[in-house]
C-alpha cells in the first residue's frame, strides 16, 4: 500500500500553464550540453517538436534515473562584498520592502547563502541565468506537490524559494528591468550583501524600519539613595555604578527601583523620572 501511494504521489503534475514561454528553449539547451548521458532517454526525433509537457516528463525520468546535469559554467563566488546599510537610507530601504517580493527574494538568499557560503548566487554573464531560476522553481514545486520534505520548516523554505525564483526570473527576463531600481537592488547590490546583513534586513522589515534604541533607558538614569526618613545620602550617575558603589546586586536594585521591595538593607532606593 505505501509503494502505490507513493508511486500515486509521483504522478502529481506541475501545472504547464505556469511555466515561462523559453522553457522549450532552455530545455532544449540543456538537453544539448547533457546529450551524451541523457541522450539515450530522448524517445522523440526532433527535439524542436517537443511539447513542454512531454520535456517536463523528460526531465523526471532523468532525475529517476539519478543522472546528474552537467552544469553549463562552473560555481562561481562573490568577489564583492556591498553593506547595504552604507549603500541605502533607512527611508530607501522602507521604500523598497514595501514590496513583499524583496523580503521573499532576502529569505531565499539567506538560504541559499547558509547552504554554499559565499556563492554567487545569480550569475548575470551566464546567458542561461534566466533558466536556472526557472529550473529552481521548478524543482521546488515538484518536491512540493510530491511532498518531498522532511519538515514544515523545509516545506516552507521550498515555498520561499518557488516565489524567490519566479519573481528573479521576471527580473532577469524582462531587458526593461536591466535598469529598474528592483533590477539594480536584487541583482547588483543585495546578492553581495553579508548573511548577518540580510538578517537584519529582514528584522528592520519586520519592525517597518524603527530602529530600537540599544540598552534600556534606565543605563542612563540618576540613582538616589535616601535614608527613612527620605533624606538625601547619595547620588549614583546610573543603576551600576549604584550597585558597585553599594556592594548589592542588580536583582536586589531592581526590585527596590521597581516597587517590589520598599527598603533595602534598611535604605529607599529611587531611580530619576
Amino acid at each position: 500500500m505505501k509503494r502505490e501511494e507513493k508511486k500515486q504521489r509521483w504522478k502529481v503534475e506541475i501545472p504547464i500553464e505556469e511555466y515561462p514561454n523559453d522553457y522549450i528553449e532552455h530545455c532544449k539547451k540543456l538537453y544539448q550540453i547533457n546529450k551524451d548521458l541523457v541522450g539515450h532517454l530522448m524517445v522523440w526525433d526532433n527535439i524542436d517538436k517537443v511539447s513542454r509537457l512531454e520535456w517536463t516528463e523528460f526531465w523526471k525520468t532523468v532525475k529517476y534515473k539519478r543522472i546528474r546535469f552537467r552544469k553549463m559554467v562552473p560555481v562561481k563566488y562573490r568577489k564583492k562584498h556591498v553593506n547595504m546599510f552604507e549603500k541605502y537610507s533607512m527611508d530607501e530601504l522602507k521604500k523598497i520592502y514595501e514590496d513583499v517580493n524583496i523580503g521573499i527574494v532576502t529569505q531565499h538568499f539567506i538560504n541559499c547563502l547558509s547552504k554554499f557560503d559565499n556563492q554567487l548566487i545569480i550569475d548575470t554573464d551566464d546567458e542561461n541565468a534566466v533558466f536556472w531560476e526557472l529550473r529552481g522553481m521548478e524543482s521546488a514545486k515538484e518536491r512540493i506537490n510530491n511532498e518531498k520534505y522532511r519538515s514544515k520548516k523545509e516545506e516552507y523554505s521550498l515555498h520561499i524559494k518557488v516565489n524567490a525564483c519566479e519573481y528573479l526570473h521576471n527580473l532577469l527576463d524582462e531587458n526593461e528591468n536591466a535598469h529598474s531600481e528592483m533590477y539594480d537592488f536584487v541583482i547588483n547590490n543585495l546578492q553581495y550583501a553579508s548573511v548577518e546583513d540580510l538578517k537584519q534586513l529582514l528584522k528592520l522589515a519586520k519592525d517597518g524600519f524603527v530602529i530600537k534604541e540599544k540598552g534600556r533607558k534606565s543605563q542612563n538614569k540618576k540613582v538616589f539613595k535616601y535614608d527613612l526618613e527620605h533624606n538625601l545620602l547619595n547620588t549614583y550617575p546610573n543603576r551600576n555604578a549604584c550597585i558597585d558603589a553599594e556592594q548589592i546586586s542588580k536583582q536586589a536594585l531592581y526590585n527596590v527601583l521597581s516597587g517590589k521591595r520598599k527598603t533595602l538593607k534598611g535604605f529607599i532606593y529611587e531611580e530619576e523620572k
